[in-house]
């Protein structure tokens, strides 16, 4: 084990180093049956693994080793404070893990808890209207406030006022890098780039420190951004619009899309019109939507709902919590009587405030 890295990590690792594309990647570690197996049995696959990569870069696989590749790549990332994830590491992402051409490398810069957490990209379009970065902002500005992690490119426009509303809401955000994570682009958000990860936000890339990045690394990326969220919010999006890949990476993963309508007349929305013209059934027009399509009460309904209860209902409803609690506890805690405790469980139950279980449990309904 080497900088908390096991056998088969190090060997996706290296795998990952050779510009093969994930397909190939992919098929090179399905010829073994552990990534770690490519150290021990690369030359009795030989002739399966040249078929697959070709000679040019058979030829330098052969030449590489392994253990002083990696000893020379941890080092650095150990100076930058750089985290590797790798397919094989028990902290990578499970949503990205059943993707069409899953990345089998990450680099992470920040707080990696907030893979596992619930999160939305927010893209479009790198000049939108007034219009579209006042959406931009309250969206991502609410979604944030409610727990949500919102994922995006670090781009100009709709990704970089998305990553700023989420900071300027206390929420979290993850931005995910088109080259290595000491290649910021644009060079100009290098400042909210440290300040993503000072407040707990995480950088993400697939691409090796020094990594510039390319026209084709732009399109790659965006898989992972829908790859990382329950769904996809686009603001403005041009017909020729980046965004418009992200999308694409959604409806193929399976992921809900969401699009706010703009106005008909601007070159900045007529790929996101054209969207829900195509899917009428994306459309929002307010953040809550999308809350409540990810199961995710929001704070101001929750403030309201608590301000209407009465004492005898507030005081249940503290009990129960999110473990079921049995009656006869309510009623020896709370000091209601049996019957005033019957009804006012009816009335909540019917208020959808709380839900009754067998064998006379109670608990809370959200």
């Amino acid at each position: 084990m080497i900088n908390n890295l096991d056998k088969n990590e190090l060997a996706i690792l290296w795998l990952h180093s050779f510009s093969l594309g994930t397909k190939k990647r992919e098929a090179v570690l399905g010829l073994f049956g552990e990534p770690c197996e490519m150290f021990s049995n690369f030359d009795g696959k030989k002739d399966l693994v040249l078929s697959l990569v070709g000679e040019k870069q058979f030829e330098k696989m052969t030449k590489q080793a392994p253990l002083v590749f990696a000893k020379d790549l941890l080092s650095e990332c150990e100076k930058n404070k750089l985290k590797i994830i790798t397919l094989a590491s028990k902290n990578y992402p499970g949503v990205l893990r059943n993707i069409p051409d899953r990345p089998l490398v990450l680099f992470a810069l920040g707080n990696t808890d907030l893979l596992a957490g619930s999160a939305v990209a927010v893209v479009g379009t790198r000049r939108p209207t007034s219009y579209g970065k006042e959406v931009a902002k309250h969206f991502s500005e609410v979604l944030a406030e409610n727990g949500v992690t919102i994922v995006s490119g670090l781009a100009y426009g709709v990704d970089s006022i998305a990553h700023t509303a989420a900071i300027e809401a206390n929420g979290n955000t993850i931005a995910v890098l088109a080259g290595g994570l000491d290649s910021i682009y644009p060079e100009i958000h290098t400042t909210l780039a440290k300040q993503i990860v000072k407040t707990g936000g995480l950088l993400l890339s697939e691409y090796f420190p020094g990594t510039k990045p390319t026209q084709y690394s732009f399109p790659e990326r965006n898989r992972i951004i829908s790859g990382l969220s329950a769904g996809v919010l686009v603001v403005e999006a041009g017909e020729n619009s980046g965004s418009l890949h992200t999308v694409s990476h959604a409806l193929e993963q399976g992921k809900d899309l969401y699009v706010v309508p703009a106005n008909i007349n601007s070159v900045a929305s007529k790929g996101s019109n054209r969207i829900l013209v195509e899917m009428p059934d994306a459309i929002v027009t307010e953040p809550e939507q999308i809350l409540a399509r990810i199961g995710i009460v929001p704070k101001t309904q929750k403030k309201q709902e608590e301000m209407a209860l009465s004492d005898n209902e507030r005081q249940v409803l503290e009990l129960v919590g999110r473990e079921p609690v049995h009656f006869d506890e309510l009623a020896q805690k709370t000091k209601i009587s049996v019957s005033n405790l019957n009804s006012l469980l009816t009335i909540m139950e019917m208020n959808g405030i709380i839900r009754r279980l067998p064998n006379n449990y109670i608990e809370a309904a959200n």
